[in-house]
This record gives C-alpha cells, structure tokens and sequence, in this order.
C-alpha cells in the first residue's frame, strides 16, 4: 500500500512538473483605463499615471517579452510599421517624432520625473506601451482580438434596438434611467467582458502554438478583468497576475522596493567598507 502511495505521488508529481514545462506563462499586468472626466479629478488621474508607469517600468524590465494589448487587432512590428513603402508612413514618422522630442532622454525611471506634457500622452487609452514602441524599446505589439469579437457580438445583437444604449451604460458613457435598464446593461456588460477575456486567450494560446520556443508573454488589460478564473479552461496557459506594487518608482516607495545590486562605500567610522541598497533600476 505504502509502496503504491509512493509510486502515485512520484507520478503526480513528475506529471505537474512536465505540465508546467510545456505551459506558456502570462504574465497579467492590470491597468487602469482613462475614463470620462478623468482629467478634471486630480485623484483620479494621479492614480491613472501610477498605473501606467508602472506598466512602463514592468514593460522596460521585460522588454523581450510579446506583449499583447487589450484593444489591438493586428500584430505590429517596427520593420513593418515604419516601412517608408506604407501609404501611412509619414503620418507614422510625424508621430514618431513627436513620441522622441518629447521623451528625449527616454521614460523616466521615477514618476516625479514626469513633465506634465509626458504625462498627458502617457495618460491616453494605450499610450503608455506605444511610447515604448515609439522609442525602440518594444520591437513588436500583439493582438488580442478583442475588438473583432466585440463588432461580431454587436453584428449578432443588431436586432436589440437598445443594443447601443445599454453597452453605453455598461461602460459608464450613458446614465441608466431605472434599475431595470442599468441591471440589464450590467449583465450585458458581464457578457462582453467574459468574450473578450476568452477572445484575448484564445489569441494567446493560438501564438502558443505557432511559436513554441516562446515561454512567456505579456497580457495588458483592464484591472476590472479576472483572468485567473480561466486556468481550468485553458491548461496550457500558466496565467500568473504581476504584483504591480514591485514595478512602483516613486520617491516615496523607492526605499521599500527589493534592492537589485549593492553600493560599497567606505565607513569613516568603522573604517570598514559597507554596503548600502542600490535603487532598483
């Protein structure tokens, strides 16, 4: 008995550790989205900027990573997005430009080094990872498809003449005139999120396939999503949710954050040399 015992947990155990091997790990990065009247709510803004320095900062630290967005639809590349052949191409370089004259010693390590014009580009939906790609510093951005599935969901709901009304309502652009209309938007929000969220992993899991030598990947999305719920659904996906916290470069956590390297310095006093936490980056 005991002998089987042995053997079953042997199994078990060499079973789980080939299953993590092949899994691709996704790394969800929470983000928080500019929302209507955000700009006029100095709290509210100052939390929305935390949020996307620190997706920066975790984006720098993995910049080999595939990082894949909430609302892209197509795979963009450098060689191929700057390709002077592009029809769009000089309005492509135009913004290029603008992204470098306006970052012209990259992105600041600590967020109270932002200007308030490098804030405000930041701050706009999705413009925190296309600096990033405007400075060379991500080569490439990956889809998640969750735009199509949307416009296909609104093809398949058409005939609902208050289709329009209560997406607005889910996503808080229109106010709902009974409790009747906003649970209604509610549980048409909840239906859209759940597609989008499987449409996002379905991507993943597809480029899973494709490029097998790839062993983890970036997934940016809302902070109101939860991922983790669909590790059942999708096994060879190990979803994992960033600890934001480690990627917050401030004067005031700065300190609190894990050292990555020491500083030797000379002790007058001791007349030893000691070591001090370097800054993390």
């Amino acid at each position: 008995m005991v002998q089987k015992f042995k053997f079953f947990f042997l199994y078990s155990f060499l079973s789980l550790s080939v299953l993590q091997a092949e899994q691709l790990t996704v790394d969800l990065f929470p983000v928080m989205h500019s929302a209507p009247g955000i700009y006029e709510d100095e709290k509210l803004y100052e939390a929305l900027m935390r949020s996307q320095h620190q997706l920066m900062m975790y984006l720098i630290e993995h910049s080999e990573t595939p990082v894949f967005l909430e609302s892209l639809g197509t795979v963009i590349d450098q060689e191929t997005y700057f390709d002077p052949k592009h029809p769009d191409y000089q309005e492509r370089d135009l913004l290029r430009k603008s992204i470098q004259l306006n970052f012209p010693d990259g992105v600041p390590r600590l967020y109270e080094d932002f200007t308030d014009e490098q804030k405000f580009i930041v701050s706009q939906s999705d413009m925190a990872v296309e600096v990033l790609f405007q400075l060379g510093i991500l080569n490439a951005m990956y889809p998640t498809n969750t735009a199509s599935e949307y416009k296909e969901y609104v093809l398949k709901n058409q005939e609902n003449p208050n289709l329009g009304r209560l997406l607005g309502i889910a996503r808080g652009a229109v106010s709902p005139v009974s409790d009747t209309e906003a649970l209604e938007a509610q549980l048409l929000g909840r239906e859209v999120f759940l597609m989008r969220e499987r449409a996002a992993l379905r991507e993943i899991a597809d480029f899973s396939k494709k490029n097998p030598g790839v062993k983890k990947v970036a997934l940016v999305f809302g902070k109101s999503h939860d991922f983790l719920k669909y590790r059942n659904d999708f096994p060879e996906l190990n979803i994992r949710k960033v600890n934001v916290k480690r990627y917050d470069r401030t004067l005031s956590t700065i300190l609190n954050v894990e050292p990555r390297y020491e500083l030797s310095y000379f002790n007058e006093t001791t007349q030893r040399f000691e070591t001090l936490p370097g800054l993390p980056f």
